[in-house]
């Protein structure tokens, strides 16, 4: 049973200093792996990213070194994409083609193995029954597989995905305070300018900004758009979906968190530009959730309003000017509110030019319909849904998707776990008396609506084959609501910064 405290004490804070130098070692590792991964030799390359791995699991601020890592894996602005056949990248180490497991899965294993032996440790998972019947059923998942194909090397593939489902355990233990996932939230969210001058650069030039580093010696040929008169209009990316959304919940947090006006002016200066670059990129469903989230926050906000719409009147003016002058700029926004319309076309039942319901759709439905009690697994079977040989949680048929993988079976499962998010942060919330609190569990509950909006209309984020962004971007989103919880359950403070 959860109690919390009548009165939440004003004892939580962090000094401009201690941020500036997290934001400092941050942004200095952030420039040397752009060093690294495009200017140095290969070997040096590799010998870099070990160190940094060495320094990981000896430091005693892992917020900072998972805030690094998250930024690499959701590759900002283009920067640190995987480009084949090229030595540009983020190395791997390993024997033999397949084999091998990048930086991303070594760091996640030392995670886990760092959490694993951490002295001192408590753990109080608020969702450990559903995660032991997930991992219960995610072995007869296994078993499943071999009825319908298994593919070795997709099977190696998946093996190294699955990795990351040990973030749901190393997270909590190794950021147990709300204190420093505050800190977290403010060292990521200031990238997301990053992704806006991308954008800015993909406009212009035409072309992706990691160009800009790679010179002429590589050439991507991925332009997101449509051919208008003989001439592209170009679709603006330069992010990927998880990280601008997990900016736009932390910085509404951020805001019921933080009294310092430094601290509160760069989260929303944070907050603006993630609505922006979602703007410009015509990405219709982030656009919808956006504005769930956002127009949800302002029905459910009752305090410090005031302040917040008078920074974001500034900001979101001298941005309609940019838009509105800058021809380029004012042309792909024009191209936003084209897509934008769609929406209408769709709910007058006008799929005729919408892609994923004209290819990717009935691919799915055909796996779903094998098996639907319990999907086909990992199989062969179900690798042939991808659209086009895509990469997983990339079907932007979500739900679909699910069951194809997991069956009826394993979309029950799934929709306890989201019942037992619900009931917690609900229960929690009620038994909150400060106001603070409340809102923040509030973001909470429409960000994990929004996910769900997500996942059931466009591309996957619940189930068990997503990318390893998309991994991570829900194990930081489950952890900080656990921590969070846990820390009101055990009358720790958690109110207002100075």
């Amino acid at each position: 049973m959860l109690t919390l405290t009548r009165t939440l004490h004003n004892n939580f804070n962090f000094s401009i200093k201690e941020i500036l130098r997290d934001f400092l070692q941050l942004s200095l590792l952030f420039v040397l792996a752009i060093y690294f991964v495009y200017y140095a030799p290969s070997l040096l390359n590799k010998v870099f990213f070990a160190i940094t791995l060495v320094l990981f699991y000896k430091s005693k601020k892992d917020y900072i070194w998972f805030t690094f890592v998250f930024l690499l894996i959701m590759c900002p602005g283009s920067l640190f994409r995987i480009i084949s056949d090229s030595n540009h990248n983020i190395p791997k180490i390993g024997f033999g083609s397949g084999l091998e497991l990048g930086y991303f899965g070594f760091f996640v294993l030392l995670a886990f193995i760092k959490a694993l032996f951490k002295k001192g440790k408590k753990i109080n998972s608020l969702f450990k029954h559903q995660y032991k019947w997930l991992l219960f059923y995610f072995f007869f998942l296994n078993v499943i597989s071999v009825f319908y194909g298994v593919n070795l090397s997709l099977f190696i593939v998946y093996l190294k995905t699955f990795l990351t489902y040990t973030l749901f355990y190393s997270l909590p233990i190794l950021i147990p305070k709300s204190k420093n996932w505050f800190k977290h939230a403010l060292l990521f969210s200031p990238f997301v300018i990053l992704i806006f001058i991308s954008q800015l650069y993909n406009i212009f030039q035409g072309h992706l900004m990691i160009h800009f580093f790679l010179g002429n010696t590589e050439f991507i040929s991925e332009t997101f758009g449509r051919v208008v008169d003989g001439a592209v209009d170009i679709r603006p990316t330069g992010y990927h979906d998880e990280y601008v959304y997990l900016v736009l919940l932390m910085c509404l947090i951020l805001l019921n968190v933080l009294k310092n006006k430094i601290l509160r002016l760069i989260t929303v200066i944070s907050l603006v530009f993630s609505i922006i670059v979602v703007v410009i990129s015509a990405s219709k469903a982030p656009i919808i959730v956006f504005m769930f989230v956002i127009f949800g926050y302002f029905l459910t906000q009752k305090t410090g309003l005031i302040k917040l719409y008078k920074q974001l009147v500034i900001i979101i003016g001298i941005s309609a000017i940019v838009i509105v002058t800058v021809p380029q700029i004012s042309k792909s926004f024009n191209y936003t509110l084209e897509r934008f319309t769609k929406l209408v076309e769709f709910s007058q039942g006008n799929f005729q030019n919408e892609n994923r319901f004209q290819n990717r759709l009935p691919k799915v439905l055909e796996v779903a319909f094998t098996n639907p009690i319990t999907g086909v697994g990992f199989s062969e079977k179900f690798v042939s849904s991808y659209p086009g040989g895509g990469q997983m949680g990339e079907y932007h048929v979500g739900t679909i998707n699910l069951i194809a993988n997991a069956g009826i079976i394993g979309f029950i499962l799934f929709f306890l776990f989201v019942i037992r998010f619900y009931q917690v942060v609900k229960l929690t919330k009620r038994k909150s008396k400060d106001k603070y609190v409340k809102s923040i569990f509030n973001i909470l509950l429409l960000g994990f609506l929004g996910i769900i909006i997500i996942n059931s209309s466009s591309y996957q984020l619940i189930g068990y084959v997503l990318s390893n962004r998309q991994f991570f971007f829900l194990a930081l989103f489950v952890s900080f609501t656990e921590v969070f919880i846990n820390e009101l359950n055990n009358k720790r403070s958690i109110s207002q910064a100075k």
